[in-house]
């Protein structure tokens, strides 16, 4: 099988589908960085700049693509597929309709379900379905697929020739599915918080697990206080007041963690609103594409906090160390955090490969 890849980025879509056994057909990005990027792992494969001005891509079986989201994002203006960036999406449908493949992948972030209150959903979905597409879509989520990050994303998958696209994204023998793993249950009431200080009144259970996040206040009489670290459980913190959070350092240098190197994430959003500290256990949250330092994942060590590198970044996301290596940090930043999650992608390659093997199934 061969696949066309729309808004490439650092080809986490090419890598898995070739992981699957399939071979790349074209690739279209139009960032110079992650041209460059492209260009050392795929030398040889026709790419293409601006997907506006494209036309008449050879035939492949199967077209894939993440469109931009930044109009979707519940983070942004939430213009939808109004927005310039989203709206990109129409110029993939055209590609659709150009080429015909047997097969569409498209992948975005869950704030697509809501956006202009599920008119921006439906309206993708409807235009698969006027191109003659069956389709089914789900939100999956990376860190069941092998990598140490919480990243939802929802993918939607076609196909135009007499196969059910639900087969791809849904385990017919299946049940309840996978359940998260949930912390041991312990009797105990959070204490509540003193409007004036922002401190625990009686946060203790007695088993010497605080049950509540502390609140900081720009005071600096509030910044001893401090969270609970106990078994897996670290307290998060909330933080006001401008610059409280200099160099990515606060309160959580002063705590322990429940092992060295435990990979969490600490998001830090603007010093003017304040920032938030935002813990994950084993799991990093979603890495983000801006290129400024203050909400890059970060990892909590027993001396303090620190950012996580480019190199564990891309781990985060299952692609070979040094993937985006050659650039300035602040672009493998920004195109890791763009990027998909490896190992999601190849698990949905694989299983268009079985399916597109079998017989058609029975509509």
């Amino acid at each position: 099988m061969r696949f066309g890849s729309l808004f490439t980025g650092v080809g986490g879509f090419d890598l898995a589908f070739e992981r699957a056994g399939m071979e790349c057909a074209f690739q279209i990005e139009i960032d110079p960085h992650c041209q460059v990027v492209l260009e050392k792992h795929w030398t040889d494969i026709h790419r293409y700049s601006d997907i506006v001005q494209v036309t008449r891509l050879e035939p492949v079986d199967v077209l894939v693509g993440g469109f931009p989201c930044q109009d979707l994002s519940v983070a942004g203006q939430r213009k939808g597929l109004d927005g310039s960036r989203s709206g990109l999406f129409y110029e993939f449908m055209r590609l659709v309709a150009e080429g015909q493949p047997r097969w569409v992948v498209v992948e975005n972030v869950p704030g697509l379900l809501s956006s202009a209150g599920g008119r921006d959903m439906g309206a993708v979905l409807g235009t698969l379905a006027k191109l003659g597409y069956g389709y089914a879509y789900r939100v999956l989520d990376a860190q069941y697929f092998g990598v140490p990050q919480r990243r939802r994303r929802v993918f939607i998958v076609g196909h135009s020739r007499g196969r059910c696209p639900s087969e791809v994204l849904f385990e017919p023998d299946s049940v309840c599915g996978g359940a998260a793993p949930k912390r041991e249950a312990r009797e105990g009431v959070a204490g509540t918080l003193a409007a004036s200080s922002g401190r625990s009144r009686g946060a203790n259970s007695g088993d010497g697990m605080t049950l509540m996040a502390s609140t900081l206040t720009a005071s600096a009489s509030h910044q001893g206080t401090r969270g609970a670290v106990s078994d897996n459980l670290v307290v998060a913190w909330a933080a006001t007041g401008a610059g409280y959070w200099r160099d990515g350092i606060g309160p959580l240098a002063a705590s322990t963690a429940a092992g060295p190197n435990q990979v969490v994430s600490v998001a830090l959003r603007g010093r003017d609103g304040g920032a938030t500290a935002e813990l994950g256990g084993s799991q990093a949250h979603a890495l983000r594409s801006s290129q400024g330092g203050g909400d890059k994942a970060h990892i909590l060590l027993s001396s303090g906090v620190r950012r996580l590198t480019p190199k564990e970044c891309e781990r985060l996301q299952g692609f070979p160390d040094d993937w985006t290596a050659g650039h300035a940090d602040s672009h493998r930043y920004r195109m890791l955090g763009n990027a998909v999650a490896v190992p999601v992608t190849e698990w949905i390659a694989r299983r268009i490969v079985a399916s597109d093997a079998e017989a058609p199934c029975r509509q």
